[in-house]
């Protein structure tokens, strides 16, 4: 509640001191000409729909002609008299859930951790979200949700999961949260998770092109796979390929911790904290690898910072290093921005050099996060992925050899 209290009213006062505008030009936050910019491709897709349109292609409710890039469940809201009027009221009700989730992951919160969140709470890139009135504010309420719940009803954690995956499809990710419950909880929920993710997709197959056809993929101020090559004027294929090497580096990176024999316990760590990591870290991960993600979606690593807080402080040297320079990244590439100001650009596109500097950051947190994700799993699952792995190795050393062996044959 400290955190959330001393945040708003500090942005309460900036408002009531300097105005809309100016406000926001303290972060380097540039404005849209109305107020929660990106909500109002849904509101304004009910005025559409009440003219005859269907949203998805046509949408010229919005002020800025948008099609609507959401599933189509958000439709059914049109029924209960939803207007763009009622914009101001929701973007308000989406800021206030989203701090309502900060507070669901914060239990005996240390003062380290209450300054990381407040200095992720305050930056441009979450900041940004707000000021657009984003849908993810709503997301990351129904994600702390589902963190909220996994030691006690996984089962309502699961569901909260499905819930956020119908609406804006990538909160499934945060179904990593349910490594929390015991392996038999895990794959009978998990097995039900993504058979009903299956069959909504099924259902609503015909409208994810729609729905990737009417998204954007920023460059500026955006994180994702794609966004470096996408920078570049020239050599892109390269610019992709050195993009797949560094995930691949990573991976291998990441899948050394698997073997490590100090995993932390998890009966010696705050349960929501450890759970809150796990789902904040798929997020990133899993958004990061689909390509071009906004700078405000940065929101979900605050769902890390507990955990990397506690683990900094780590007798595992690896461990604490590790989340030392993730911690560090994260803070970074919140503060985009704010950063590029000083330099003198809008943004980091706007300055080559910084630009690369912030790719580096966010390559950053991915690699540690993963790395961090697969030292922290459960037990079993580890066992389980070794032995996965070295299955598949045998089997490839066996099919090397008998392949040896039959040339051999045939050379005599």
């Amino acid at each position: 509640m400290l955190v959330c209290a001393l945040s708003a009213l500090l942005m309460a006062s900036l408002f009531a001191s300097f105005g809309y505008e100016a406000t926001w030009r303290l972060w380097n936050i540039p404005t849209l000409t109305l107020p929660f910019g990106d909500l109002r491709v849904i509101t304004g897709g009910a005025e559409s729909r009440r003219q005859g349109f269907d949203p998805m292609i046509e949408n010229p409710g919005d002020p800025w002609g948008r099609p609507l890039n959401y599933p189509r469940i958000w439709q059914s809201f049109y029924r209960v008299g939803l207007t763009p009027e009622h914009t101001t009221f929701i973007g308000f009700a989406f800021i206030a859930l989203f701090l309502t989730g900060i507070c669901l992951i914060l239990p005996n919160a240390s003062w380290t951790i209450i300054a990381l969140v407040i200095a992720a709470l305050l930056s441009p890139a979450t900041l940004l979200g707000m000021e657009r009135g984003n849908i993810d504010l709503l997301m990351f309420f129904i994600v702390s949700i589902a963190v909220f719940a996994a030691n006690r009803w996984p089962a309502v954690s699961a569901a909260a999961v499905y819930g956020g995956f119908v609406l804006k499809l990538y909160p499934l990710f945060a179904g990593a949260v349910l490594f929390r419950a015991s392996r038999p909880v895990f794959l009978k929920l998990t097995a039900v998770l993504f058979v009903a993710a299956g069959f909504y997709v099924v259902l609503t197959f015909s409208d994810f092109a729609l729905i990737r056809a009417g998204t954007q993929n920023g460059i500026a101020f955006s994180y994702g796979i794609n966004v470096f090559p996408m920078n570049l004027r020239t050599g892109t294929s390269q610019a992709k390929l050195l993009s797949y090497l560094v995930v691949l580096l990573s991976i291998l990176f990441g899948l050394a911790a698997l073997r490590r024999k100090d995993s932390p316990a998890e009966e010696r760590t705050e349960s929501i904290y450890l759970d809150s990591f796990r789902a904040g870290t798929a997020i990133y991960l899993g958004t990061f690898l689909l390509g071009n993600n906004w700078d405000y979606r940065l929101i979900f690593l605050i769902l890390t910072m507990p955990q990397l807080a506690i683990w900094a402080g780590s007798p595992a040297r690896h461990a604490a290093v590790t989340s030392m320079a993730v911690l560090s990244a994260i803070i970074l590439s919140l503060w985009y921005l704010k950063i590029a100001w000083y330099i003198g650009g809008l943004t980091f596109a706007d300055q080559p050099v910084c630009f690369l500097l912030d790719q580096v950051y966010k390559w950053m947190v991915f690699a540690g996060l993963l790395y961090l994700l697969l030292w922290s799993l459960p037990a079993w699952v580890k066992e389980f992925v070794l032995a996965v792995g070295s299955g598949l190795r045998n089997r490839t050393l066996r099919l090397v050899r008998g392949g040896e062996i039959g040339q051999g044959d045939k050379n005599h």
